[in-house]
């Protein structure tokens, strides 16, 4: 489907260019909507490692509440 063809079309984005923010949290969006939301966090920590930034942590924050990882949600949205 679309989210399917999203997130191989991001991902060979991501392979050529880098982490790109963007990409990865367009990226995150679509393999969270496949139902892979541990493929997702790790794509959005992946991109704070190259570029951090308030918006991109907000991302995060999301992602880590929606796995019950509520702690580091809270650390996130700080």
């Amino acid at each position: 489907g679309a989210y399917q063809d999203a997130a191989m079309f991001l991902g060979r984005a991501i392979q050529i260019e880098g982490p790109n923010p963007a990409y990865c949290v367009r990226l995150a969006e679509s393999l969270s909507c496949l139902g892979e939301n541990a493929r997702a966090l790790l794509c959005l920590e992946e991109a704070i490692r190259h570029a951090d930034g308030r918006d991109l942590r907000f991302t995060l924050a999301n992602f880590y509440y929606l796995e019950n990882r509520h702690e580091e949600a809270k650390r996130e949205y700080r």
